[in-house]
């Protein structure tokens, strides 16, 4: 995509080597314009992010959702995501999220999302996932086009059109994934809409309807969740000992104004990727600034 011409020199970063046995992820969310906007210091910052990750060099990258504006369509994915985005798609682990259902009509189809990244999505009809990435098990969760739920009053409010009721087919298979792994494994999970955020409004409010998913993670001891949606970095403190972040930084577009913000930790003037170092023992993160500038830090045990 046109952009709007040179920027000042990108800084060099020199990684952090990690610790013995470490793997990195990075990730963030709400990625790539629509052909045909130009980027600006507001939006449109997906190709700055894209060569962020590329000198961040990590061993995977997570996508949170709303990875192609604005309906997802494969043609959108081809002509913005892939060049920019697309160059780490061999290590790319995404999630859906709203934007790639609103297309349809009846928001139960993310075609241009499952044909882009194909069996790297999971089930088409599904979207949830398991996958390993050092010691740690990754699983990836459909929260869908949550808001249609909110607009039509015939449908119970849920995830849509993948249910993540506490009865739903998603949340008892996490469940019993979960039962197959020790209570010390070390848990990550990621999807698109917080279960808790800053977000002002009802489009980027927090989601009680992904409870469910968030409290089979927590009776497991499930130690990190990652979200995107509320365009901003937010990282909350430990409940239960589960750490959520939120990361809808990847360049398409920031949210300035989130209200009363619901911790300190919180940036809404910042593009920028969230890097995880994932030991057998902990975890460590830095939410890296497309400038390269380390913005926010945190530790935990595994």
């Amino acid at each position: 995509p046109a952009t709007g011409g040179p920027g000042p020199a990108t800084p060099t970063i020199t990684p952090t080597p990690p610790p013995a046995e470490a793997d990195t992820l990075v990730a963030a969310g709400d990625i790539a314009c629509p052909p045909g906007l130009l980027e600006s210091p507001t939006e449109c910052r997906h190709a700055r992010t894209a060569d962020l990750v590329e000198r961040l060099a990590p061993d995977a990258v997570a996508v949170l959702g709303d990875n192609q504006y604005q309906n997802g369509e494969l043609v959108n994915f081809q002509a913005v995501y892939d060049p920019t985005w697309g160059r780490f798609k061999a290590i790319t682990h995404p999630a859906v999220g709203n934007h790639e259902y609103e297309g349809d009509p009846q928001r139960d189809s993310a075609n241009g999302y499952y044909d882009y990244f194909g069996a790297a999505a999971g089930e088409r009809e599904k979207g949830y996932y398991r996958w390993a990435l050092g010691e740690w098990t990754v699983f990836v969760l459909n929260s869908g086009a949550i808001n249609y739920t909110r607009v039509r009053p015939e449908l119970a409010e849920d995830c849509w059109p993948v249910s993540c009721d506490a009865d739903s087919e998603q949340v008892q298979w996490l469940r019993a994934e979960l039962t197959t792994l020790p209570r010390d494994s070390c848990v990550l999970a990621y999807w698109h809409h917080p279960r808790f955020s800053s977000g002002f409004g009802g489009a980027h409010q927090p989601y009680p309807e992904t409870e469910p998913l968030f409290d089979a993670l927590r009776d497991h001891g499930a130690e990190l969740v990652l979200t995107g949606h509320s365009h901003n970095y937010e990282r909350f403190p430990p409940l239960d000992g589960v750490t959520q972040f939120v990361v809808g930084t990847g360049g398409r577009s920031l949210h300035t104004n989130t209200g009363q913000p619901l911790t300190t930790t919180l940036r809404t003037d910042v593009f920028g990727v969230l890097e995880l170092t994932l030991a057998p023992t902990g975890w460590s993160s830095r939410f890296v600034a497309e400038s390269g500038q380390t913005v926010d830090t945190a530790t935990g045990g595994c």
